[in-house]
């Protein structure tokens, strides 16, 4: 819905039709993009195991 919005509609719009907060929309959709590898950065199922393997390494 965000991507195919009409011309002239913010997505701070969009936010509040969904009753959220526009930052929260915004990291949503980047959280998206690294996920979908649109935009670079570590995903989710990275991040885990790194945060796993600094655990192990504190045992």
């Amino acid at each position: 819905m965000l991507r195919s919005r009409e011309p002239g509609v913010t997505i701070g719009q969009i936010a509040r039709d969904f009753g959220v907060h526009l930052m929260t929309l915004e990291k949503g959709l980047w959280l998206a993009g690294v996920e979908h590898g649109v935009k670079p950065g570590q995903t989710r199922s990275a991040d885990c195991v790194v945060r796993m393997l600094s655990l192990v390494r504190e045992l």
